[in-house]
């Protein structure tokens, strides 16, 4: 049934939108990148990667899985470094109480349901050549 609704929903005029709202959200994911380069206050977190994997996989377009895996590959690297710096605190590399605590707060976390919406992703996307 939701397989089903899923490809009515597509039979309408909004897959343009649905892509364009998937390209702002992962423009908001690259500021925010970039930023947390520039910045240690501004980080993306666990939340904003996954609002960009939601969209590409509701977008339905053929470059979403794509795109999907490519915002899941940058998270899991957000991971390993949230790993390294958190390695660094424990080593006494900076052990300020309130320094540890704004990292936890910001670490991000792939979980299974992430890798999922990738998975899902690519089984709803559009096929080259398909019926619209």
């Amino acid at each position: 049934a939701h397989a089903e609704s899923v490809r009515n929903r597509r039979k309408g005029d909004d897959g343009a939108a649905c892509v364009e709202r998937a390209q702002k959200a992962t423009a908001l994911l690259d500021w925010m990148e970039l930023l947390a380069l520039r910045s240690s206050k501004i980080r993306p977190t666990t939340e904003s990667y996954r609002i960009a994997l939601s969209a590409w996989a509701w977008s339905h377009h053929v470059d979403a899985p794509k795109e999907a895996e490519s915002i899941l590959y940058r998270m899991t690297r957000a991971s390993d470094a949230n790993n390294s710096r958190d390695a660094n605190i424990a080593d006494g590399g900076n052990d300020d109480a309130s320094t540890a605590k704004d990292h936890s707060d910001s670490l991000v976390r792939p979980e299974v349901r992430d890798f999922n919406t990738v998975i899902n992703c690519c089984s709803f996307a559009r096929k080259v050549g398909a019926d619209k």
